[in-house]
């Protein structure tokens, strides 16, 4: 994974983003959390 070895605060707060293309016409993105992302991190 893109955060191993970095330090428990940051994994709690990493997410991707996966935006659908084509971006201009679809406003939509997906976010996919690590393993052990706070819940609370996720609610924007």
């Amino acid at each position: 994974m893109m955060n191993k070895g970095r330090s428990d605060d940051f994994q709690k707060h990493f997410a991707v983003t996966l935006f659908f293309n084509p971006p201009r016409y679809l406003k939509l993105f997906e976010v996919i959390p690590g393993p052990i992302v706070c819940q609370k991190s996720l609610h924007f």
